[in-house]
């Protein structure tokens, strides 16, 4: 095990565990491959990138869980992984990104996740992550168009079954024309309005989640338990597609984002 300062408690972590880990995800993987669910999502994203990009150039995990304890946990990572793969395949080398954090993550997770291509973020972001910047390639004619050779733009966010704070965070730090280069996958965008009832909840400027509801389209991809050999009895995994039906025009949202300081997780008191 590694020294670490005095009094810290470092994590002792064994290749045979990371390699144990790696192989049970890559199960999972290969179970949920066969899914026609899972190839149904992977296609719908890929038609939703950004017009003038040959690939998406971020793929943003939040929130799956303690995969090496939990078998949902796993399973939701491999539908991750699985829709890493898929996007893959219409990218360049390095063109498509893949981060991922989760606080429950222990040192074993992480070292699994490193040797699945995963690149662990150091730090909660909490969900307020800026949309990527586009992978562009200069024109030999004209070297001033950065847009002539775009390879790779857009964020994916697959966020499942999150908090709704976080939802709210990833599209209040990317309110404007940004929202029309990404995607989400997680929960109902559309069930949050049925829920919310209250009025100081709706009036709430930082509830980014209800103010987008009307303008996102949305589609369903359900994983039966029983085809993911979960172990476990569990109710069938729905994942909720989310994407913007038409540009963002100002006239629609709104030129100043909700208060940021509303969005800390947990919500802080904070007069708007």
């Amino acid at each position: 095990a590694a020294e670490g300062p005095p009094g810290s408690r470092v994590e002792t972590v064994s290749q045979k565990e990371v390699d144990a880990l790696v192989g049970r995800v890559r199960q999972s993987c290969r179970t949920a491959r066969r899914l026609h669910a899972a190839a149904a999502l992977v296609a719908k994203i890929e038609t939703l990138k950004p017009h003038e990009a040959q690939c998406w150039r971020e793929l943003v995990c939040y929130g799956v869980g303690s995969f090496q304890s939990s078998p949902k946990a796993r399973v939701q990572l491999a539908i991750a992984h699985v829709l890493l793969d898929g996007l893959s395949q219409s990218a360049p080398e390095g063109a498509l990104r893949a981060v991922i954090f989760d606080p429950v993550f222990n040192e074993v997770e992480k070292r699994a996740l490193a040797v699945l291509g995963w690149s662990v973020l150091d730090h909660d972001e909490e969900g307020k992550r800026p949309i990527a910047e586009p992978l562009v390639v200069a024109s030999d004619d004209d070297p001033e168009r950065s847009r002539s050779g775009c390879l790779a733009a857009g964020t994916v966010f697959f966020m499942p079954h999150c908090p709704f704070r976080l939802y709210s965070n990833v599209l209040w730090r990317n309110w404007g024309p940004e929202l029309g280069s990404m995607v989400v996958v997680g929960n109902s965008f559309a069930a949050y309005d049925q829920r919310i009832i209250s009025r100081s909840a709706r009036k709430n400027p930082s509830n980014c989640v209800l103010r987008l509801a009307s303008l996102t389209m949305e589609e369903s991809f359900e994983f039966p338990p029983q085809d993911l050999d979960v172990g476990i009895p569990s109710p069938a995994l729905t994942l909720l597609l989310a994407s913007n039906t038409c540009p963002l025009a100002a006239k629609v949202v709104p030129s100043h984002p909700p208060c940021g300081f509303c969005l800390a997780s947990p919500p802080r008191r904070h007069r708007c």
